[in-house]
């Protein structure tokens, strides 16, 4: 018995339809498992941003401990990746980090103003100290204090004068301490990433200065 062409058009129809599905069924794996693959690494990513904080944590509450005059770069220079003991992120998939220290906030004056305070040797970025309260702590001109209004790489514009202008060699520091920023940086199947910690050591114990 030979098959109608109605019964042939049904077959034919239902055939598309398989393949259509097929289709639509191969897509969507697709975007499910691309959707997966980028869940786990956006849950890696937190995970290792998670961990280089709390590496920075522990690395700064080290630095509170220290002797306020030994703060500096002399005595903590950068750690290599490859250096011992290893700062791990992800010690399964054998991942270390790199950690630098920049301190900044306190350094001698240059010659300077009632109202602008010069450093030339601090690069700092533009009006991040504004608002908070420069000391001058040693040398002629110590014992005031200013809040600072903005501030160039290299000079500090107070919101009011000084009662007299420091000479060169004042030694001063940005809210009483050193702000220390610690960052981390490692990488992950190529790409590079980082973390970074900024936080202020207050000189609460008035000991030596170490600058």
């Amino acid at each position: 018995m030979v098959p109608s062409r109605s019964l042939l058009h049904r077959r034919g129809f239902t055939l598309v339809e398989m393949m259509i599905a097929v289709t639509l069924l191969a897509v969507l794996a697709f975007a499910t498992v691309a959707s997966l693959q980028q869940a786990a690494r956006v849950t890696r990513l937190n995970s290792q941003t998670l961990t280089a904080l709390q590496l920075a944590h522990s690395e700064y509450e080290r630095l509170l401990r220290v002797n306020f005059a030994d703060l500096g770069p002399e005595a903590f220079p950068d750690h290599a990746p490859e250096d011992d003991p290893p700062l791990w992120i992800d010690e399964a998939q054998g991942i270390r980090a790199s950690l630098s220290y920049d301190f900044s906030g306190y350094g001698e004056l240059e010659n300077s103003s009632r109202q602008q305070l010069t450093d030339a040797r601090a690069g700092w970025e533009h009006n991040i100290w504004q608002g908070a309260t420069v000391f001058l702590v040693e040398g002629e001109g110590a014992g005031q204090m200013g809040r600072i209004a903005s501030n160039t790489p290299n000079t500090l514009h107070l919101e009011t004068p000084l009662a007299f202008a420091p000479r060169k060699g004042t030694r001063y520091m940005i809210d009483h301490g050193k702000t220390v920023t610690l960052t981390l940086r490692w990488q992950d199947r190529g790409r590079p990433y980082e973390q970074k910690l900024r936080a202020l050591v207050v000189n609460d114990r008035q000991g030596a200065l170490g600058f």
